[in-house]
């Protein structure tokens, strides 16, 4: 028979059950699960409990790392691809940081913003451009522009970072827009000069 899928909260309240001192049987009671399920998700849960031998996958990655990107914004799973690539799952990667890193705090700041007051403008990869006659690969870069309070948006694709391109997208968001913020926060782009 195949082995039932629980999801991570009902994997969790197992495991916050079983370490009160509650049997399998009543666990299995409580929640409607199969005993068969609860014990593989105690017997998994034991394996990456603190204290636990780390994998070895695990010791060629730079928790640390993960931790300071995390904490800056960058999703766990993008960072499971990038430093774990194929070799594990991304819910091995998540469980192990999550190991590693039980009381990770979130960090959140409020800006506030007055309508119409503020526009920021950033940009970021873009596509790649192939002409039909050559077989010439061109990159591009996407610009996006965001009034502060609505996030309202504007984005095109430029296929450089020029101050040239940048000025003729910031005038064609402000067209879009109808009207120009007293403010402009402009993030640092490439070849701007």
């Amino acid at each position: 028979m195949a082995a039932v899928k629980v999801s991570i909260a009902m994997q969790k309240q197992i495991l916050e059950l079983h370490s009160k001192g509650i049997k399998s049987r009543q666990i299995a009671k409580i929640l409607k699960v199969g005993r068969n399920t609860i014990r593989r998700v105690i017997k998994r849960g034991e394996l990456t409990a603190p204290g636990a031998i780390e994998p070895d996958w695990s010791k060629s990655i730079d928790w640390e790392k993960v931790r300071l990107e995390v904490s800056r914004g960058v999703q766990l799973n993008v960072l499971a691809r990038e430093h774990a690539g194929q070799t594990i799952s991304y819910v091995q990667f998540w469980r192990q940081f999550r190991k590693t890193y039980p009381e990770l705090p979130t960090v959140t700041m409020r800006l506030t913003h007055v309508p119409g007051e503020k526009c920021f403008f950033d940009y970021s990869e873009g596509i790649d451009i192939i002409c039909r006659e050559t077989g010439e690969v061109k990159s591009t870069s996407f610009m996006c522009g965001v009034m502060a309070m609505s996030s309202y948006a504007y984005g095109e694709v430029t296929f450089t970072q020029k101050r040239e391109d940048l000025t003729r997208s910031m005038e064609s968001a402000f067209r879009y827009f109808g009207g120009v913020t007293p403010y402009v926060t402009v993030d640092n782009q490439k070849g701007c000069s």
